[in-house]
């Protein structure tokens, strides 16, 4: 199979540029899957992965949920989402759109996913644990074989 069509390679990259970027740079608190309990701190993101849509040119759909506690003016959660969003777009690429290095097992980039749709939002709404949140619908196409 060639490692353009291979699920583990395009999530090991997504891990890798999400932690690289909101973890190691920005200091927030990630995860890629919803947990039983809450993570320590104010702030926290989940991203989901969707549907993986595999042809020359491949497509995978990311929902990326935003938390804050303790936030009824909405502000913690609206700079969270900035952050966030400032990850989803390159305004330095001709085009404005960032782009995530595909590695293969050996950690060799071997192509590009280029973040082509950051679209609907959410509006704020309230979680059962009393935590504030919104989502992001995002869409990553990348030349596969």
């Amino acid at each position: 199979m060639d490692p353009t069509h291979s699920e583990a390679v395009l999530r090991r990259s997504i891990r890798k540029y999400f932690i690289d970027t909101l973890v190691t740079v920005d200091k927030l608190v990630l995860d890629f899957d919803f947990s039983y309990t809450e993570p320590p701190g104010d702030t926290w993101v989940v991203i989901k992965s969707g549907g993986l849509y595999l042809d020359t040119l491949a497509k995978m759909d990311l929902v990326i949920y935003i938390f804050a506690k303790n936030d009824l003016s909405g502000e913690k959660l609206a700079v969270l989402r900035d952050t966030v969003y400032n990850r989803l777009v390159d305004d330095s690429a001709n085009d404005g759109r960032a782009r995530i290095a595909l590695y293969n097992a050996s950690w060799v980039i071997i192509g590009y996913a280029v973040i082509t749709f950051v679209g609907r939002e959410s509006e704020k709404g309230k979680g059962e644990s009393g935590s504030f949140y919104k989502w992001i619908q995002v869409r990553l196409n990348w030349g596969a074989k």
